[in-house]
């Protein structure tokens, strides 16, 4: 049992490093999508993490996960990988927008540090859900498909 916990913790933890290079990667493509296109959090937030799911999905596959030997083959991992990233992404975009709205129509926004960071502040509200279920689906497409 305490190595199956530790073995758990070391995946979660190799995991999160490959995640954070995966963040970077979001959400530089996530300042740039908003800033300089103006575009909404929520088609923004569609938008730049395609590149880092794919990063994320490759490396964590070789450097973190245990691969089971299946008839599936990864090619085909990643497209269910993706498509559940789509539903995930769709969900938690319209909750980061949802969470934007109702910021912008209180009197938080009144308050410069959140009116001028807001986007960005939003963005790092969603991250962590989005990490966490992440690494439960990939640990079982990986590890158990």
């Amino acid at each position: 049992m305490q190595m199956l916990l530790s073995n758990y913790y070391r995946q979660f933890f190799s995991f999160i490093i490959i995640s954070g290079i995966g963040w970077l990667i979001d959400i530089s493509g996530f300042i740039v999508i908003t800033t300089l296109f103006g575009l909404s959090i929520f088609h923004a937030n569609m938008i730049s993490p395609i590149p880092a799911i794919t990063y994320v999905f490759w490396v964590s596959t070789k450097k973190t996960f245990d691969e089971k030997k299946s008839s599936i083959k990864t090619v085909y991992k990643y497209l269910i990988y993706f498509l559940y990233q789509l539903i995930l992404l769709i969900l938690v975009s319209w909750f980061g927008q949802w969470i934007y709205d109702i910021v912008t129509k209180s009197n938080l926004i009144e308050i410069g540090v959140i009116l001028n960071n807001l986007k960005i502040i939003v963005k790092f509200m969603i991250t962590p859900i989005s990490m966490l279920m992440n690494f439960l689906v990939m640990k079982m497409l990986i590890e158990k498909v």
